[in-house]
């Protein structure tokens, strides 16, 4: 069972070198809802009537709220908590990996979330699919901003199911950006290159994306 918060408005190859480790805290949730609508720390403590530093510290995790604690923080970022029958990652889960392993120095393993993420989205049922496309934090980096939401566009779009306002919403790049040096510059990926992820300047063979 995996935890996702929606907004209120809402109607509803290769493996990393580690599984994604997140252990879906509620500073994880927390954050991600708070940048999703624009908000600041202050905003939401006036919002929840607490001290800014009651915020800030359950999203930097020194504080694991419960779940009735967190649905009320997200309920001040005009969210809520639901639970999916799923366990595999989320594009919040993935991209806060990603954000990590950046930090780390460590791209090739960020490219592998991304990998991941598709993986995920061909391989859960229907019905669920669609709730791993939550609106995920920054990764402090625009390239793989872009490349999720081409991802998830590419993928929601593969299967019929209607593509979430956030990933309409995300800028594609100013230049092209090839994922694999290898192949920059070669027109036949360009040409493999799934069309949203295109679109997005985010460029890397269709093949590439599927684990072996």
């Amino acid at each position: 069972m995996t935890y996702l918060s929606y907004p209120v408005e809402m109607k509803s190859q290769r493996k990393p070198s580690k599984p994604a480790t997140v252990s879906h805290t509620s500073a994880l949730w927390l954050r991600a809802a708070r940048q999703a609508s624009g908000l600041t720390q202050a905003e939401v403590a006036r919002r929840l009537g607490v001290d800014q530093s009651q915020v800030a510290r359950a999203e930097s995790g020194r504080v694991e709220l419960s779940a009735a604690n967190l649905d009320r923080y997200l309920g001040a970022c005009r969210y809520r908590l639901v639970a999916v029958p799923t366990v595999r990652a989320t594009a919040v889960d993935l991209a806060s990996e990603i954000r990590t392993a950046l930090e780390s120095g460590e791209f090739e393993n960020a490219v592998r979330y991304l990998i991941q993420l598709s993986d995920n989205l061909v391989a859960e049922d229907r019905d669920v699919v669609s709730s791993l496309a939550a609106i995920p934090g920054d990764t402090d980096d625009p390239r793989f901003n872009a490349a999720i939401a081409g991802i998830i566009e590419w993928r929601l779009s593969e299967r019929g199911l209607p593509i979430p306002t956030w990933v309409e919403a995300t800028s594609a790049l100013a230049e092209q950006w090839w994922i694999d040096e290898f192949g920059a510059g070669e027109t036949a990926v360009a040409d493999a290159t799934p069309e949203p992820l295109r679109r997005r300047n985010v460029l890397i063979d269709e093949l590439a994306l599927t684990s072996i």
